[in-house]
């Protein structure tokens, strides 16, 4: 029937300073309901129009809820989304203290439309239980389930029980308490085997995860190998109806990456399900990930979630660059380093290209947009393309060993506690000892392009940041035996002059394309005026 009976005891325990009268839930599978969900209207406004023409039986939703807090019948109001309540509890929660929830709870599983769901009978179950909001500095965050924009959800210990046909292939986020569920080699059934009349009841444990998702087929076979992790062994699994022995290999290229640079990875298992999904080319959970497309790039990528995704767990609907372009960033670092395939300059000069077009049409979002307000062009482009590159533009500013230090020291202080973008602020600039206002609080939140220029001007160069935001730019003087680079950090509009020596012969702005300048006609102090019949100057960087 495509449908799961649940049962959830959730103590919830107030950590914040405040006391709490409230307790925002969200109901996730209830943005597959009907056409006015917030999911509904922005695959509408994406001109997906799947889920908008499918049938009644195709939908799914959760109900059959009846909430207790502390054995107490407790009121529950509406919000303006389907996805969202509000549980009423009977006495204010106070600092410190905890309340015990349990409700009932039933899934209809919709078609995979988005991420929940199942195709025929392999299931996909996530966003899938009542969870509670987020409760930070900021209050509470409550949010819809969407499409385009992800995730903000408490951490917690878990113990979930899940009782299914006997002939399912069964994984999930936690550790299977069950010994003979998980072998170290187990072969796919094949797509015409019926489900078992036998059931089996498997246990799951996780500690410091905010979310539990499960995948369940007949059809899954999988291999795995064991990945050290410091003194530590981690399990590696690829999940499929043909596991491929290779995937194993690039989640180790994630887990030895990331763990060197980022910080070490702490659960004891690392999945990759290949299955079917509608929301990009995979999707992460914390220590299992869902992959439609099974190649380098998509599974370096969705391990690498674990660490921002899952472990420093930002609120990535408000901020997604805090989560999709540091991650892409590390991605690209990752596959260049195990000599995977890697296109990085190719593809750099194709989303500078993507973007300047977008400026020259005022379309180009900032890379600190929220997913709400973010186009789908714009996500692609301003979140996972340019927003990458910023990170290496701030590597190159701050150097190699400087930059690892920041993130590692980052990821050590703030992992499991939520961290906002002044947080991240606030810890680069304690361990590297420099004011990074440049790159936090003005570049990633402009919408106007970077462009400094150079000219030569009678005994000097002049260097000019053109842009309408602070930035830093590195200017190479060639002289006739050597080159030298320097930094200089400009205000918008501001220009300093460098004198020339009798040896010098150019200088150039950023002549290794670290940063984002997007204009690079004016980036060299030689004259570059080339002309042809007809046309008049050579103008590179316009259309």
């Amino acid at each position: 029937a495509h449908q799961l009976d649940g049962y959830i005891t959730m103590n919830y325990t107030n950590n914040s300073p405040d006391e709490l009268g409230l307790i925002y839930i969200h109901l996730w599978p209830n943005g597959y309901k009907n056409n006015s969900t917030a999911f509904a209207k922005q695959m509408r406004q994406n001109g997906e129009m799947d889920f908008h023409y499918s049938k009644a039986k195709d939908r799914g939703y959760l109900d059959s809820i009846q909430f207790s807090a502390d054995s107490k019948n407790v009121q529950i109001e509406n919000t303006d989304y389907i996805d969202v309540i509000k549980i009423l509890l009977p006495q204010p929660l106070k600092s410190g203290q905890s309340v015990t929830l349990k409700s009932s709870f039933r899934v209809k599983l919709p078609k995979v439309f988005s991420r929940l769901g199942h195709q025929d009978q392999d299931y996909f179950i996530t966003q899938w239980y009542p969870k509670p909001a987020v409760y930070d500095v900021n209050g509470w965050n409550p949010m819809p389930y969407l499409n385009m924009g992800e995730f903000y959800s408490e951490f917690g210990s878990c113990e979930v029980n899940i009782t299914l046909p006997d002939n399912y292939t069964l994984v999930a986020t936690g550790e299977c308490q069950n010994e003979e569920e998980l072998s170290n080699f187990k072969r796919a059934l094949g797509d015409s085997v019926s489900s078992s009349q036998q059931l089996k009841t498997v246990k799951f444990t996780a500690d410091r995860v905010h979310d539990f998702a499960w995948f369940a087929s007949k059809r899954w076979g999988y291999v795995t190998k064991e990945v050290k992790v410091g003194e530590r062994e981690i399990t590696a699994r690829v999940v499929a109806a043909e596991p491929n022995v290779s995937d194993l290999e690039h989640i180790q290229t994630a887990v030895d990456y990331y763990s060197e640079n980022v910080g070490p990875y702490p659960y004891s298992h690392v999945t990759v399900v290949h299955g079917e999904l509608k929301a990009g080319g995979g999707m992460e959970y914390p220590m299992i990930t869902l992959c439609d497309f099974m190649n380098e790039e998509v599974i370096v990528h969705e391990v690498g979630h674990n660490w921002f995704y899952g472990i420093l767990a930002n609120n990535e609907r408000r901020y997604p660059w805090m989560d999709e372009s540091i991650n892409s960033y590390y991605e690209g670092q990752a596959m260049a380093k195990s000599g995977g395939s890697m296109m990085s300059n190719a593809n750099s000069f194709i989303m500078n290209a993507l973007v300047k077009d977008n400026l020259l049409q005022n379309k180009h979002q900032a890379i600190a947009t929220s997913s709400e307000e973010l186009t789908k062009s714009n996500y692609g482009m301003s979140v996972y393309g340019i927003g990458a590159q910023a990170f290496d533009y701030l590597k190159a500013y701050l150097g190699d060993e400087l930059f690892k230090s920041c993130m590692t020291s980052y990821y050590e202080a703030w992992k499991f506690k939520h961290p906002l973008p002044s947080d991240m602020k606030n810890s680069w600039e304690s361990t590297s000892g420099k004011e990074l206002d440049w790159f936090f609080d003005d570049m990633i939140e402009a919408d106007s392009k970077l462009d400094f220029s150079v000219k030569k001007k009678s005994n000097q160069f002049q260097l000019t940041n053109k842009s309408e935001f602070k930035a830093p730019i590195p200017l190479e003087i060639e002289r006739n035996d050597e080159k030298s680079t320097s930094w200089h950090l400009l205000a918008p509009g501001e220009s300093i002059e460098i004198p020339i020596q009798d040896s010098v012969r150019k200088a150039v702005i950023d002549p290794n394309g670290r940063t984002l300048d997007l204009h690079l006609g004016n980036n060299s102090s030689i004259n570059q005026i080339k002309l042809k019949p007809f046309t008049g100057r050579n103008k590179p960087d316009i259309k």
